[in-house]
């Protein structure tokens, strides 16, 4: 009896045990897939991360304007783009070398085209049939903008995943927007991950954005921001992203000029001017001019449009010891002139009030006094203040004056009497 109780109570040990052994290896089993999925799992403060990995990148998308408010039928623009990029560590400027194609189909059957190139400190950028250059060596301030310069200003080049990541950077870092997260969803029937981001400010929703990815590369599938939804103002851009075929694939970012105008023959033959400096101006139609004036009004002047009377430009800083003599300079030429000629003054600030005091007395008549001028002096390719530019009224360039020197005054009066 007792050798029978005994060989029982040891088979229900060895049965205790291998549980006890089955559970232990179960919850081994479940902690390992539990970290493994930790491992893999995806946060937002993640994602720009993964997309600066994408530098190495090719896109092919298509991107829709939706404006429900427009004023004609045409209520949304449907642009076409291919996008390269690279890595180019050693470029201080942007570690990123680019190329962005838009094409703009119109309602009449034409097709409008651009592109932005960009590498080692040089930007080539056309649209509207004028090509514009910017080149690090020969003029530094462009590239050193507050706004990240012109290397980072390139329309449609967020469609690229390395400069994607820093718009979402500044979105989940930024309290006025809610965002949240699902990587267990399905898109077009496919598996993916959506981030979304609701941005309210003052009570008001002001912005609405969704990014799909795919969940296992986190390549972005198609991104949706709303802008001011429900308002006069809304508008709605939306970006697909396409597999791209052989034609992309095989593309490689431009990396010096020759292979620039290798893919633009006809651009670089047509539309590049002598040189981008001031200097390259005489005999052109002057640069658009758009900006705040002192009194409050909008100046715009477009392209080539016809002024009234010759018109002398001067672009002067606020911050110079030498304006107020320039500024002197110029008024003295112009009052010395047998005919009537206008000065308008551009202004380096954006705050009105650091440029009203900055020149002697004020505006007087015949003066228009502009601030915010540093997107107008790239246009213009001014290096340095103060420049001044005669303009016929014809509205092309007659001559500039580089620079503050003691004859400007006889400097000034003479390339203006050359304007009427």
């Amino acid at each position: 009896m007792y050798s029978r109780n005994c060989k029982t109570e040891e088979k229900c040990r060895i049965r205790r045990m291998i549980g006890l052994g089955i559970v232990v290896a179960l919850l081994w089993i479940a902690l390992f897939v539990l970290f493994a999925v930790a491992a893999v799992a995806v946060v937002p403060q993640d994602i720009p991360a993964r997309l600066r990995n994408m530098a190495d990148c090719k896109v092919l998308a298509a991107v829709e304007v939706t404006l429900p408010m427009a004023a004609d039928d045409r209520d949304q623009i449907d642009y076409g783009i291919v996008a390269l990029s690279r890595a180019a560590g050693s470029d201080t400027l942007l570690p990123v070398d680019y190329l962005v194609e838009w094409t703009l189909p119109s309602p009449e059957g034409t097709v409008s085209k651009g592109f932005t190139s960009y590498f080692a400190g040089h930007l080539y950028r056309f649209r509207d049939s004028r090509l514009r250059e910017y080149h690090f060596d020969d003029n530094p301030d462009p590239f050193l903008s507050a706004d990240g310069g012109v290397q980072r200003s390139t329309q449609f080049m967020d469609v690229l995943p390395y400069f994607l990541a820093d718009e979402i950077e500044r979105i989940i870092s930024d309290s006025t927007y809610t965002v949240t997260w699902n990587e267990n969803v399905s898109v077009d029937g496919l598996p993916a991950s959506v981030l979304r981001a609701d941005q309210e400010i003052n009570g008001e929703i002001v912005g609405e954005l969704t990014y799909v990815f795919d969940t296992e590369t986190m390549v972005p599938r198609r991104i949706v921001r709303e802008m001011s939804p429900g308002t006069i103002s809304e508008q709605t851009v939306t970006v697909r992203y396409s597999v791209p075929g052989g034609d992309v694939v095989s593309r490689d970012v431009p990396v010096t000029e020759d292979e620039v105008m290798e893919i633009y023959p006809d651009v670089f033959t047509r539309f590049r001017e002598k040189n981008y400096r001031l200097t390259s101006l005489p005999g052109q139609p002057v640069p658009e001019i758009a900006l705040q004036s002192a009194s409050g009004s909008r100046y715009t002047h477009p392209r080539g449009e016809k002024f009234a009377v010759p018109t002398v430009i001067a672009f002067v800083d606020e911050n110079v010891s030498t304006t107020p003599d320039a500024a002197k300079a110029v008024r003295n030429a112009v009052a010395s002139l047998p005919f009537t000629s206008d000065i308008v003054w551009v202004f380096m600030s954006s705050r009105p009030d650091d440029v009203v005091d900055a020149i002697p007395g004020g505006v007087q008549q015949g003066e228009t006094l502009l601030y915010g001028g540093r997107n107008v002096i790239r246009e213009f390719g001014v290096t340095e203040t103060p420049s001044i530019v005669i303009a016929g009224q014809t509205g092309r360039v007659v001559d500039v004056v580089v620079g503050y020197n003691k004859d400007l005054e006889s400097d000034v009066i003479k390339k203006v009497a050359l304007a009427r």
